[in-house]
């Protein structure tokens, strides 16, 4: 190997060719990266993936998804779909993007309530204080925790950050006794204002990054999203349904 490369050098010389027009020329990635640095500077991509349509790459940062030609000179904002498997390959990467950013948040900046039991399943719900459904929702959690079902909570003050409903997670945050503070907000009861470092605005941003519109939002483990309330035995059986997204890895 090494004796053909210094060939290949000699030859160049003997041409008059520069060393660089041997080089290996750059991969269709490599382009695309080198034009993501130019139009984003400072922003590394989460994940650049091939697709099944030759030239094209799948870009995702963060919850955002698109595509871009190899040569760097087009990009596309949409839903690309296999349809021979009938498969929406953008929807899948949403998925796995929810999947990932969900799981990578730390344990103690989430309000979690456990089984006593072994956790057979584990659901994220964003959440408004001030939301019927959402209220509904939490008086099932006894019911879930039986079923070994673990809620992890994330606030979503549908009225936005600055308002009495977000002000009233931030104080649920803040408060000695966080589990105990949740419960009475959501039985309508007042909330003893309290100020601290909390997640609220994190947890607001991350909704408005995923789409969410209403309250509750449930996300399952592997990404999937369930809008809206359902009863515990429905909940239960979506849980139960739900499997890795065809075209997942």
């Amino acid at each position: 190997m090494f004796k053909f490369i210094r060939r290949l050098a000699c030859l160049a010389l003997l041409v008059g060719l520069p060393l660089s027009a041997l080089a290996a020329p750059e991969s269709g990635e490599q382009l695309v990266r080198q034009k993501l640095a130019t139009l984003l500077p400072g922003h590394t991509p989460d994940s650049i993936k091939t697709t099944p349509v030759a030239g094209l790459y799948q870009v995702r940062y963060g919850m955002q998804v698109f595509y871009i030609t190899s040569n760097g000179r087009y990009l596309l904002k949409g839903d690309l779909v296999d349809l021979n498997s009938k498969t929406d390959l953008t929807r899948v990467a949403e998925t796995r993007a929810r999947k990932e950013v969900l799981g990578s948040l730390p344990a103690d900046s989430l309000l979690t309530y456990r089984p006593e039991g072994k956790v057979k399943h584990v659901i994220y719900v964003f959440s408004d204080i001030d939301c019927p459904y959402c209220q509904r929702l939490h008086a099932d959690l006894p019911t879930l925790n039986g079923y070994g079902v673990e809620v992890r909570y994330l606030f979503f003050p549908r009225s936005g950050l600055g308002t009495p409903s977000a002000r009233k997670a931030e104080s649920v945050w803040c408060a000695k006794n966080r589990d105990r503070a949740y419960d009475r907000a959501m039985d309508g009861e007042s909330v003893t204002p309290a100020s601290c470092p909390n997640p609220v605005a994190r947890d607001y941003q991350l909704g408005v990054q995923m789409g969410i519109r209403g309250t509750p939002t449930i996300v399952l483990s592997n990404g999937e999203v369930l809008p809206g309330y359902l009863p515990p035995q429905q909940l239960l059986e979506a849980i139960s349904q739900a499997q890795p997204m065809k075209g997942a890895s």
